[in-house]
């Protein structure tokens, strides 16, 4: 019974990812989902940390829907991949497996172009499939998760992919170094308490946590200004040396900005969706800061299902630390 139910899976479900059907995400979808890729969400648990790390975005768009026969309806799924394990021998989205269970998950689909690698020097990734709607539940349900698959246990990662609203992300956009994308960046914002009371006021803080790759070279800094400003309200920090190229800023639990840097009352998701505008920030000749836009970050809709069987409405995060 099981063999039959992973071969009818596998049958109602092909990908599309030659350059012809490639779409980059669209921000402005009302179904977006990311994750962090951590070593601590390998199962079984690793036997030594990783110092590496990568962040997923994903959009959902519907194809074909037909409401007298739901397993006929496709979705296409447009992913942006961007991550720094140098020695990546696959990346893949698979489930159903809830967080910190495998359940003999199925390896879905991939999450990198068949003619390149799943290394970090072939990122930034973007992979267009199309899937039935079963597939669709799982993901709304918190059952996919993404993993990247090294030649050595300090190079697994993997993240579960759930629906949250908590999550701001852009991908990173450099003019200098004449490149598309130059990485990712993914910020989680939370509610902080002090006294007792609940900081929701737009001048009152707002915990961060966030995750910034670039391949940007070193000594590069990175920080967030309201759109139109150079002026930095919220700074992540300098990008080490890394002799893979690629480098990682990230921070846990420590800080907090203005609510009204990043939130933005009213915008629900998509474009104008955040105060927050990031750009680079570098040293010339003269001493002084040369800063150079890179994205407005976007926040996630909030995604509501029914709990009938097609969704939930449960909001976890586990962060990286």
């Amino acid at each position: 019974m099981i063999g039959i139910t992973i071969c009818a899976l596998v049958a109602v479900f092909f990908i599309a990812a030659t350059d012809g059907y490639v779409i980059p995400p669209n921000i402005s979808n009302p179904e977006q989902y990311a994750t962090v890729l951590a070593w601590d969400q390998w199962v079984p648990t690793l036997t030594k940390e990783s110092p590496f790390f990568g962040v997923l975005f994903l959009t959902v768009t519907p194809i074909l829907m037909d409401a007298k026969n739901l397993s006929a309806n496709t979705y296409r799924i447009d992913t942006y991949l961007y991550h720094d394990s140098v020695y990546a021998l696959d990346a893949a989205v698979y489930g159903p497996a809830g967080r910190g269970v495998v359940n003999g998950s199925l390896r879905l689909f991939h999450l990198y172009y068949a003619n390149t690698t799943a290394a970090s020097a072939d990122c930034p990734q973007t992979v267009s499939v199309t899937v039935n709607e079963e597939i669709i539940v799982w993901l709304r349900t918190g059952k996919l998760y993404a993993a990247i698959y090294s030649s050595g246990d300090g190079g697994n990662l993997r993240g579960q992919i759930e629906t949250r609203n908590d999550l701001y992300f852009c991908a990173l956009n450099d003019a200098r170094l004449n490149r598309s994308f130059t990485g990712a960046a993914l910020v989680r914002g939370y509610t902080v308490t002090i006294d007792g009371h609940k900081q929701t006021h737009p001048s009152q803080p707002l915990g961060v946590d966030y995750y910034v790759l670039s391949s940007s070279e070193w000594g590069t800094g990175f920080a967030s200004a309201l759109p139109g400003s150079a002026v930095p309200t919220f700074a992540f920090g300098v990008m080490p040396s890394n002799t893979a190229f690629v480098n990682q800023l990230y921070g846990i639990g420590l800080y907090a900005v203005q609510r009204q840097y990043i939130e933005k009352q009213g915008a629900l998701f998509g474009t104008n969706s955040s105060n927050a505008h990031m750009f680079s920030q570098t040293w010339n000749a003269n001493f002084t800061y040369i800063y150079d836009p890179l994205c407005d970050m976007v926040r996630l809709p909030l995604l509501g299902f029914s709990n009938s069987g097609r969704g939930n409405n449960i909001l976890i995060y586990k962060p990286l630390y």
